[in-house]
C-alpha cells in the first residue's frame, strides 16, 4: 500500500515546540502548530489528508495571530519582502484579524526572521502569532473492578471540611477539575470524598446508568457513550461496565437551538484524524474556518473532537458538539468504531458495521455558562 504523502514539512533547522506524545502520533507525521480562531461550530467540510504517525510525536501545539494582526502573503517571497508585492493581484496580501487561527503546515527561516505557511497556501511572519498551550486535562480510567464513584471539583476551587459538621476545619482548597473519590454519604448539600467533605454544588459527578435499549443484545461486551449533558460529563462503558471517565463542554445553546447539543441516542457516523470545521452557516457571527483533530460525527453537524482553544472542561462551551481535551479524544477515537484502516485517516459507519452508540441526556445549566 503506497504510504499517504504528508500534507506537512519541517525544514532542516526548524524547531516547533513539542508536548507530550502518545496516540497523537497514530494519525500526524511531524509536529505541527495550530492557529486559534475562537469557538468553533461543528459544520464539516472537506477532510484532511494527515501523515503516518512517529511513535514520539506530541499532540500538535496551537499559535494565536496576534493583538496587531497579521497579513497573510500568497508567496514566501512577498511576506519576505512586502514591498515588492504585485500589487495587481489584489489577493495576494490579505490582513487576518487577532484571534483569527490557520493549520500551519510548515516554519521556514529566512535572513534572520522566521515564516509560517497556513494550510491554505498564505505565508505570514512568526513573530505575529503565539503560542497557546493546549490543555493538559485527562480523564480516568475505570478499573473493572471498581464502581464508579469518580468525581471533579467544578465552578472554581472547592474547600474540603474534615467532617460534615459546619464549624468542622477546612481542608486545603482543592483546585477546578481536581478528581475525587467519593465515600460513604452523599447528600443534597455535602459529600464525603477522599479529600473531605465537599459541597455537593461544588461536584460534577459521574453515575452510572443501564445501557440504552438499542444496544445490540447479541454483543455482550458492546461499547457505548453516556453524555451526561446536566453534569459535562462522558462515560464510556462495555455494556454495564464503565471503562472510562472525563469531563466535557457541550453546546451553549438551549434545547433544539443550532449551539445545542441534540437529545437522544445516535450512533457514530464517520470518524475523521483531522477535518475542516466552521461556522459558516450562521449569521451574525464572525466567521471562520479551520482543522480540528479526532472528530466523530453522531448526529447531523455535530461531533466529538479534540479542543485545542479552551480549557473549561466541565463547563458548556461549544457550538453544539461534544468538545474533548487533546488527550482524551484521541483515546476516545481509538475507543469507538466504525474503527480506521493501518493507513486510513477517516472512516464511515455502514449498516453491517455500525458505529458505537451515543446517548446523550440532561440538560446544561445556566449557571453553568461562560
Amino acid at each position: 500500500m503506497t504510504k499517504p504523502r504528508p500534507w506537512f514539512r519541517l525544514r532542516a533547522g526548524d524547531s516547533l515546540p513539542r508536548q507530550g506524545g502518545g496516540v497523537f502520533d497514530r494519525f500526524f507525521g511531524a509536529t505541527i502548530l495550530f492557529v486559534f480562531l475562537g469557538g468553533v461550530a461543528c459544520r464539516q467540510t472537506a477532510p484532511t489528508p494527515s501523515a503516518n504517525a512517529s511513535p514520539t510525536l506530541a499532540p500538535p501545539p496551537y499559535v494565536l495571530i496576534g493583538p496587531q494582526g497579521a497579513t497573510a502573503f500568497a508567496r514566501l517571497a512577498d511576506a519576505v519582502q512586502p514591498d515588492r508585492s504585485n500589487s495587481s493581484a489584489p489577493d495576494q496580501a490579505t490582513r487576518i484579524a487577532a484571534g483569527f487561527g490557520f493549520l500551519v503546515t510548515e516554519e521556514r527561516a529566512v535572513a534572520g526572521r522566521r515564516y509560517v505557511h497556513l494550510h491554505d497556501g498564505r505565508w505570514l511572519a512568526r513573530e505575529d502569532i503565539a503560542a497557546v498551550s493546549p490543555s493538559t486535562f485527562t480523564g480516568l480510567q475505570i478499573p473493572s473492578d471498581a464502581p464508579l464513584n469518580v468525581a471533579w471539583i467544578v465552578g472554581g476551587p472547592a474547600t474540603p471540611r474534615v467532617s460534615p459538621s459546619p464549624d468542622a476545619p477546612p481542608r486545603p482548597a482543592l483546585p477546578e477539575r481536581t478528581a475525587v473519590t467519593l465515600r460513604g454519604r452523599c447528600d443534597d448539600a455535602l459529600c464525603e470524598t477522599n479529600r473531605g467533605w465537599i459541597a455537593r454544588a461544588r461536584l460534577a459527578i459521574a453515575t452510572t446508568t443501564p445501557p440504552p435499549p438499542s444496544l445490540d443484545a447479541a454483543r455482550p461486551d458492546e461499547r457505548w457513550l453516556d453524555v451526561d449533558l446536566t453534569a459535562q460529563i462522558l462515560v464510556a462503558y462495555r455494556r454495564h461496565r464503565p471503562v472510562f471517565a472525563t469531563l466535557i463542554s457541550s453546546g451553549v445553546g438551549a434545547p433544539g437551538s443550532p449551539f445545542a447539543t441534540p437529545i437522544g441516542t445516535f450512533r457514530i457516523l464517520a470518524k475523521h484524524a483531522i477535518i475542516k470545521m466552521d461556522n459558516l452557516e450562521h449569521t451574525d457571527v464572525v466567521p471562520y474556518s479551520y482543522d480540528v483533530p479526532f472528530a466523530q460525527y453522531f448526529k447531523d453537524n455535530k461531533a466529538f473532537h479534540a479542543t485545542f482553544w479552551h480549557d473549561r472542561f466541565g463547563r458548556p462551551s461549544s457550538h453544539g458538539c461534544v468538545n474533548l481535551s487533546p488527550q482524551d479524544a484521541a483515546w476516545l477515537f481509538t475507543f469507538t468504531t466504525p474503527t480506521l484502516d493501518a493507513a486510513a485517516t477517516s472512516a464511515t459507519a455502514t449498516t453491517t458495521h455500525p458505529g458505537t452508540l451515543v446517548r446523550v441526556r440532561g440538560d446544561i445549566s445556566r449557571d453553568s455558562l461562560p
